[in-house]
């Protein structure tokens, strides 16, 4: 090999890894979980995507379900960290705050962030014992309390999520 020939082989593995794996785009699916992008809210010439998934229920009468959950997943490149964002509806006995576990692991509580007319938010860092938990999990079971005492446990599919976070943080 010339010496030419190798020195652009040499400046294309260089600028390899600066490459996104892959473009994310709103509506991409992996597995179960779907991908949401827009601006970033701190830096408007940048554009941040999240790993979602919703759980509905569909109420009698209404022709549009309800979400009771809302699981998101962000990643900060910069930073290096992940996140699972849950937003939940209203009604919600704050005091008792979010279980949330993978599979038969150890349950972690999570407190309720804030409370918005939207719903209630809970976020939690992902790190990277619990990313784990995540990728090699089959279901999420996230369990809150409603104001009046009832315990209500929705499970959300880890199916598509390895995959899907690989994605993000290539993306």
């Amino acid at each position: 090999m010339t010496s030419l020939r190798r020195s652009i082989a040499l400046a294309a593995l260089a600028i390899l890894p600066t490459l996104p794996v892959m473009a994310l785009e709103t509506g991409q699916t992996f597995g179960d979980w779907t991908v949401a992008c827009g601006a970033d809210p701190d830096q408007a010439d940048r554009n941040v995507c999240q790993l979602f998934q919703d759980i509905q229920a569909q109420r009698e009468g209404v022709d549009d379900p309800q979400t009771l959950l809302r699981v998101r997943i962000g990643y900060d490149p910069d930073q290096q960290i992940a996140a699972v964002i849950l937003q939940m509806p209203l009604g919600l006995l704050l005091r008792e705050g979010v279980l949330m576990q993978v599979d038969d692991t150890d349950a972690l509580r999570l407190g309720v962030q804030t409370c918005t007319p939207q719903g209630c938010r809970a976020v939690m860092p992902l790190d990277a014992t619990k990313e784990a938990q995540f990728r090699a999990g089959n279901l999420l079971k996230v369990r809150v309390a409603t104001i009046n005492g009832q315990a209500i446990t929705m499970g959300v599919s880890l199916v598509g999520f390895g995959s899907g976070m690989d994605a993000l943080i290539g993306g």
